[in-house]
């Protein structure tokens, strides 16, 4: 007889407070939205009023109260692989990509990150080569994936100022890298971002000020986790007599 048993291993660091989340594979998405319908797709976003998401590569605006749609964004011309609303709910990223297959090899048609103002429905930033956007806490930057030149799956992730588009900080990520399986986010204080690398099992924090390490965990089949204690956890999935 074996049981699932759940071991966490705590690493503490500094002036972190947060709780990630992970996204999931995408599902096909309804034509339109109506409150009776679950969102098709767990990386939709949320803010209490609004609900943003995609239809085919169109990004979606609706009142969450009516189903009414108040904005289609048309831009991206490839698969979207997350939207968010910026914290203070004027304005919402997205981005497109879509890696290679494992037997035949393409090119994305279009890797870019889009930053949207909510109040007209236009492109206010566009960022080529970004994936998979995040803002700080305070809505003043965004964290993305990187494509690294002429490679279509190797990423190092950027952090940008949302008013002006600037390039703020460059992190070389480790080997492997990219938006297919890993994940970035900030800390609840943006100081810091981190970098949850699925091939290596583990996770590697930065200054986001500077892009400089600062903390790193290996060796984790589990998930992991930055609990709101500023605990880096390992929730390992074993089976043990």
């Amino acid at each position: 007889m074996f049981r699932i048993a759940i071991t966490a291993f705590l690493i503490t660091f500094l002036g972190v407070k947060d709780l990630l989340a992970f996204g999931e594979p995408i599902s096909p998405s309804p034509l339109e939205w109506k409150q009776s319908i679950e969102r098709p797709n767990k990386d939709w976003d949320f803010d209490g009023k609004r609900i943003l998401g995609h239809i085919d590569n169109d990004i979606c605006l609706w009142d969450a109260a009516t189903g009414q749609l108040l904005h289609r964004m048309k831009a991206h011309r490839e698969r979207i692989q997350k939207v968010q609303f910026s914290p203070n709910g004027a304005y919402a990223l997205s981005s497109s990509w879509i890696s290679a297959g494992p037997m035949v090899p393409f090119k994305s048609k279009d890797t870019r990150t889009i930053l949207w103002d909510l109040a007209t429905g236009q492109s206010k930033q566009l960022l080529p080569d970004q994936v998979a956007g995040e803002f700080s806490p305070d809505g003043e930057r965004i964290v993305t994936f990187s494509q690294r030149p002429d490679k279509t799956s190797s990423f190092n992730a950027a952090i940008w100022d949302v008013l002006t588009g600037q390039k703020l900080v460059k992190v070389t990520l480790d080997g492997g890298s990219g938006p297919r399986f890993d994940d970035l986010h900030f800390s609840l204080d943006g100081t810091r971002f981190v970098h949850i690398h699925a091939q290596t099992r583990g996770a590697v924090l930065y200054d986001s000020r500077d892009g400089r390490e600062a903390g790193r965990v290996s060796d984790c089949s589990g998930i992991i986790r930055y609990t709101s204690t500023g605990t880096l956890a390992c929730f390992d999935l074993y089976k043990e007599p």
